[in-house]
Protein backbone atom coordinates (compact mmCIF):
# COMPACT_ATOMS: atom_id res chain seq x y z
CA UNK A 1 0.00 0.00 0.00
CA UNK A 2 1.44 3.30 -0.82
CA UNK A 3 1.71 5.62 2.11
CA UNK A 4 0.92 9.02 0.97
CA UNK A 5 1.67 11.94 3.63
CA UNK A 6 5.48 11.94 3.70
CA UNK A 7 7.55 12.40 7.01
CA UNK A 8 7.39 15.16 8.96
CA UNK A 9 9.31 17.45 7.27
CA UNK A 10 10.10 14.81 4.57
CA UNK A 11 9.50 14.67 1.05
CA UNK A 12 6.70 12.32 -0.44
CA UNK A 13 9.08 10.00 -2.45
CA UNK A 14 10.58 9.59 1.52
CA UNK A 15 7.25 8.46 2.76
CA UNK A 16 7.76 5.11 4.56
CA UNK A 17 11.74 4.84 3.88
CA UNK A 18 13.94 3.68 7.03
CA UNK A 19 15.43 6.78 9.04
CA UNK A 20 19.08 5.90 6.82
CA UNK A 21 16.97 6.96 3.48
CA UNK A 22 15.68 9.98 4.48
CA UNK A 23 17.27 13.22 2.88
CA UNK A 24 19.46 11.41 0.56
CA UNK A 25 18.29 13.28 -2.39
CA UNK A 26 18.90 16.29 -0.82
CA UNK A 27 22.34 15.27 0.43
CA UNK A 28 23.40 14.30 -3.39
CA UNK A 29 22.35 17.40 -4.79
CA UNK A 30 24.37 19.36 -2.60
CA UNK A 31 26.50 16.73 -2.94
CA UNK A 32 26.84 17.15 -6.41
CA UNK A 33 26.97 20.88 -6.19
CA UNK A 34 29.82 21.09 -4.19
CA UNK A 35 31.88 18.91 -6.25
CA UNK A 36 30.84 20.76 -9.13
CA UNK A 37 32.13 23.83 -7.47
CA UNK A 38 35.32 22.59 -6.72
CA UNK A 39 35.98 21.49 -10.25
CA UNK A 40 34.96 24.84 -11.21
CA UNK A 41 36.88 26.57 -8.96
CA UNK A 42 40.04 25.06 -9.49
CA UNK A 43 40.11 25.48 -13.22
CA UNK A 44 39.25 28.94 -12.80
CA UNK A 45 42.44 29.27 -9.99
CA UNK A 46 44.41 27.02 -13.19
CA UNK A 47 42.81 29.59 -15.75
CA UNK A 48 43.98 32.59 -13.89
CA UNK A 49 47.36 31.10 -13.19
CA UNK A 50 48.23 30.19 -16.44
CA UNK A 51 46.77 32.96 -18.02
CA UNK A 52 43.43 32.93 -19.78
CA UNK A 53 43.17 32.14 -23.12
CA UNK A 54 47.15 31.07 -23.41
CA UNK A 55 48.42 28.56 -25.50
CA UNK A 56 46.38 26.44 -28.77
CA UNK A 57 42.57 25.50 -27.74
CA UNK A 58 41.58 21.61 -27.80
CA UNK A 59 38.68 21.21 -30.27
CA UNK A 60 39.08 17.50 -30.15
CA UNK A 61 35.48 15.44 -30.31
CA UNK A 62 36.29 12.67 -28.21
CA UNK A 63 35.25 13.11 -24.79
CA UNK A 64 36.99 10.61 -22.35
CA UNK A 65 40.57 10.83 -23.31
CA UNK A 66 41.11 14.12 -23.95
CA UNK A 67 39.28 14.92 -20.29
CA UNK A 68 41.79 12.37 -19.02
CA UNK A 69 44.61 14.08 -20.67
CA UNK A 70 43.82 16.93 -19.63
CA UNK A 71 43.62 16.03 -15.92
CA UNK A 72 46.78 14.56 -16.37
CA UNK A 73 48.56 17.42 -17.85
CA UNK A 74 46.13 19.93 -15.15
CA UNK A 75 45.16 21.46 -18.17
CA UNK A 76 42.50 24.20 -16.63
CA UNK A 77 39.58 23.55 -18.61
CA UNK A 78 39.17 19.85 -18.01
CA UNK A 79 38.60 20.68 -14.79
CA UNK A 80 35.77 23.00 -15.60
CA UNK A 81 34.46 20.56 -17.97
CA UNK A 82 34.15 18.02 -15.21
CA UNK A 83 32.92 20.37 -12.80
CA UNK A 84 29.73 21.39 -15.29
CA UNK A 85 29.44 17.56 -16.04
CA UNK A 86 28.97 16.84 -12.74
CA UNK A 87 26.72 20.03 -12.53
CA UNK A 88 24.48 18.53 -15.23
CA UNK A 89 24.25 14.79 -14.37
CA UNK A 90 23.74 16.09 -10.78
CA UNK A 91 19.88 16.62 -11.28
CA UNK A 92 19.48 13.32 -13.42
CA UNK A 93 20.66 11.21 -10.47
CA UNK A 94 18.39 13.15 -8.30
CA UNK A 95 15.16 11.90 -10.62
CA UNK A 96 17.20 7.95 -10.74
CA UNK A 97 17.03 8.12 -6.86
CA UNK A 98 13.20 9.09 -6.94
CA UNK A 99 12.47 6.67 -9.15
CA UNK A 100 14.23 3.81 -6.81
CA UNK A 101 12.67 6.03 -3.56
CA UNK A 102 9.28 6.39 -4.92
CA UNK A 103 9.16 2.61 -6.00
CA UNK A 104 10.46 1.47 -2.29
CA UNK A 105 8.01 3.36 -0.69
CA UNK A 106 5.25 1.45 -2.69
CA UNK A 107 4.18 4.44 -5.00
CA UNK A 108 3.94 3.32 -7.95
CA UNK A 109 2.20 6.03 -10.03
CA UNK A 110 4.45 8.17 -9.28
CA UNK A 111 7.27 5.73 -9.56
CA UNK A 112 6.61 5.38 -13.15
CA UNK A 113 5.97 8.94 -13.81
CA UNK A 114 9.30 9.63 -12.32
CA UNK A 115 10.62 7.21 -14.47
CA UNK A 116 8.93 8.10 -17.49
CA UNK A 117 10.62 11.83 -16.83
CA UNK A 118 14.24 9.96 -16.31
CA UNK A 119 13.78 8.36 -20.11
CA UNK A 120 12.64 11.64 -21.65
CA UNK A 121 15.78 12.89 -20.03
CA UNK A 122 18.05 10.05 -21.04
CA UNK A 123 16.25 10.21 -24.84
CA UNK A 124 16.74 13.98 -24.91
CA UNK A 125 20.75 14.01 -23.57
CA UNK A 126 21.41 10.52 -26.36
CA UNK A 127 19.80 12.75 -29.23
CA UNK A 128 21.94 15.95 -28.02
CA UNK A 129 25.10 13.84 -27.97
CA UNK A 130 24.37 12.19 -31.66
CA UNK A 131 23.58 15.35 -33.35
Amino acid sequence: MALTTPPSGGRREEAGLPPHLRGVVSRVLRTGLAVAVVFVALGGLGFLARGIGTGPADRSVGLAEPLLQGLRTLDPAAFVWIGVAVLLATPLLRVALSVGLFARAGDRAFAGMTLFVLLLLVATILVGALR
